[in-house]
């Protein structure tokens, strides 16, 4: 028979030998394993979080070494209760998040072969506090190793870590703190950079990065990270989908920001990186791709360098999207993109691309979301508005100068004309488009 969680989690609180630790972790671990996020909301409810919190501290209070397989159970254990809907999760970081977070962070550490501090700051309780007891942990006097993880020590333990700080990052209570907490960041880029490391732990890393770029009072403090961004547009290349996929979705969340477009757009790899994910065999994928060009797009600043960049590769991408793409969402955001940028200033490098018009014409007829037809439609009867003008500009400026030609001939009262009759004047010729 299946015994009440309540029950383990007293089981696992009260358990004070090593032995006695590991079974009732084990044990609740079984229980925990499972995806119904209300059985997880209970689970919380109950004081499963605070005591596996618990358990933990007093774990990295000894040598990591010995108790490696009791702390890599911890959190998965902990990975999995977290599970649970995103109002109990925030409401539990609320609780214990300020412990949590840098005992989390301190396995991380631990796991990657990064040197440990001697001594951890905390407040140890008594192994046979009750769960929903929260222990504490100053955070501010708690700083993370500034060495790269190198050799990978405890695979288990780091990917249930890190499983753990990515379901936790959701929480709205999480984001800022998680950000701002010395030396956060840079402990999940040395993950994310380290090619030893599994494309499990890798992706939770990424993927808490992603979560923390998604609140807004992140994102300016987070492009201006040292090798955060060169890290994002490096993985974009990475032949691993999961990891694709989270970095053209970081990029995505970064570039939703009015003062971060204006910086990322003049990085030198990151439109070519998207560009490249615009061709991406995931659906999803492609879809950030062609947010963080919306995104990017949003300001008119950004319009020329977007549109001339690499002969038109950006405006080429979105084409053959608008085009050819299954993906509804990715086509939409590419048809967007386009109709951003452009403008009277990128007119004419916009519609020297062969087949401008009739792709706005068969997108405008045929595409499946009426949102797209509809721009796809405005940007053709924007463009066609944009050439006439420019052709009327050209035609009134190629008539003023004639006139003027003539002008100064009369008055100079010496005849220029040829045996034909024409003017051998210089004449001005509307530009030709580059």
């Amino acid at each position: 028979r299946t015994i009440p969680i309540k029950q383990r989690i007293e089981e696992l609180s009260l358990a004070v030998n090593s032995q006695d630790r590991i079974n009732a972790i084990n044990a609740l671990l079984l229980q925990l394993d499972h995806d119904d996020e209300k059985t997880h909301d209970e689970e919380i409810r109950q004081g499963a979080a605070n005591a596996l919190c618990q358990k933990l501290m007093i774990a990295l209070s000894r040598k990591f070494h010995e108790h490696h397989d009791e702390i890599a159970s911890i959190c998965r254990a902990l990975r999995f209760v977290y599970r649970c809907s995103a109002h109990v999760k925030n409401e539990s970081f609320k609780q214990i998040g300020e412990n949590l977070l840098p005992l989390l962070s301190k396995v991380v550490e631990h796991s990657g072969g990064t040197d440990p501090c001697e001594q951890f700051s905390a407040v140890h309780q008594n192994e046979s506090a009750q769960p929903n007891v929260a222990t504490t942990v100053d955070p501010t006097t708690h700083a993370f190793s500034q060495k790269p993880i190198s050799t990978i020590r405890h695979p288990e333990a780091l990917e249930g870590s890190l499983g753990a700080l990515r379901n936790l990052s959701s929480a709205p209570a999480a984001e800022v703190l998680m950000s701002r907490h010395t030396g956060f960041l840079t402990l999940l880029l040395s993950v994310v950079s380290n090619k030893d490391i599994s494309v499990d732990a890798k992706s939770n890393a990424l993927n808490v990065i992603v979560n923390l770029a998604h609140c807004y009072e992140n994102k300016a403090s987070m492009v201006e990270s040292r090798g955060l961004l060169d890290t994002l547009v490096e993985c974009t290349l990475n032949k691993e989908d999961l990891i694709r996929n989270a970095s053209a979705c970081g990029l995505q969340n970064l570039t939703a920001h009015d003062e971060n477009i204006l910086i990322m757009v003049k990085h030198k790899s990151l439109l070519s990186a998207v560009v490249k994910l615009l061709g991406d065999e995931n659906d999803e994928t492609r879809e950030f791709a062609a947010g963080t060009l919306q995104n990017l797009s949003v300001s008119r600043k950004n319009s020329i360098p977007l549109a001339s960049f690499e002969r038109g590769s950006v405006v080429n991408a979105l084409l053959l999207v608008m085009a050819k793409d299954r993906h509804a969402v990715a086509r939409n955001r590419s048809t967007w993109t386009l109709a951003n940028i452009l403008c009277a200033e990128t007119l004419f490098s916009i519609q020297a691309h062969r087949g401008l018009l009739d792709t706005l014409a068969v997108v405008a007829a045929k595409d499946t979301l009426e949102d797209t037809r509809i721009q796809a439609a405005l940007m053709f009867k924007t463009v066609v508005s944009l050439l006439q003008s420019k052709l009327i500009q050209y035609a009134a400026a190629f008539g003023k100068q004639r006139s003027q030609s003539h002008a100064v001939h009369s008055t100079n009262g010496t005849s220029t004309s040829s045996s034909n009759g024409a003017s051998s004047g210089a004449t001005v010729l509307p530009p030709k488009p580059s």
